[in-house]
C-alpha cells in the first residue's frame, strides 16, 4: 500500500471504483453518474491538488491535503486531512476522512492509510491532535480509528448522530 497525490494516471481504476461505489456512501469520491466526461475527472484531480494551498476556497471549506491509496498499482481509495476545523467540521466532519473501494475492503488498508496520514499530519501540519467522526453504526471505521489510538469523545452524544474520536499526534 502506498499513498500518492491524486494523479490522472490512475483513471482506469478510479473509474472502476466509481462503478463499485455507485449507490453507496462515497465520502467525497465521485461516482459514475458524476463522471460525465474525462474533463470532469481531470477537474476533480486538479481540485483535490489545489485544495492543499489555495487561498480562494469556496465558502465553508478549509485547506485539505488528499492522498490516494494505491494497492497493487490500482486506486483503492482515498484519505485526506483538513488543515484546520470550522465549527461544523468540529461537530460533524473532523480533520481526516477516508473511503476504501469495495474491492479492497477488509485488507487493513484504511488502518495502514490512517497510520501514514497521522505521520504526515504530525510532520507537515501544525496540529497536536486530530478529530475523526463516524456514524454510530460504522463498526469497521470505529475499529480503524481505535487501532490508531483514537479516544472516543462522548461530549456530544445524544446531540448529534456521529461518534467523535480524537487522536493525539
Amino acid at each position: 500500500m502506498e499513498l500518492v497525490r491524486p494523479n490522472i494516471k490512475f483513471k482506469k481504476s478510479f473509474y472502476e471504483a466509481a462503478e463499485e461505489m455507485q449507490g453507496q456512501e462515497s465520502e467525497g469520491h465521485l461516482v459514475t453518474d458524476e463522471l460525465t466526461s474525462e474533463q470532469v475527472f481531470i477537474d476533480h484531480v486538479n481540485r483535490k491538488l489545489d485544495f492543499e494551498t489555495s487561498t480562494t476556497l469556496p465558502e465553508k471549506y478549509v485547506n485539505e491535503t488528499t492522498f490516494w491509496i494505491i494497492e497493487d498499482g490500482e486506486y483503492a481509495g482515498r484519505i485526506s486531512v483538513r488543515h484546520r476545523l470550522t465549527e461544523a467540521l468540529e461537530t460533524y466532519g473532523g480533520h481526516i476522512g477516508y473511503v476504501i473501494r469495495p474491492k479492497f475492503r477488509k485488507r487493513g488498508l484504511a488502518t495502514k492509510a490512517l497510520k501514514e496520514i497521522l505521520k504526515y499530519t504530525k510532520e507537515s501540519l501544525d496540529l497536536e491532535k486530530v478529530l475523526l467522526t463516524t456514524d454510530e453504526d460504522n463498526i469497521p471505521s470505529q475499529k480503524v480509528i481505535l487501532s490508531n489510538g483514537g479516544v472516543r469523545d462522548k461530549s456530544l452524544d445524544g446531540k448529534i448522530d456521529k461518534w467523535r474520536y480524537w487522536i493525539e499526534l
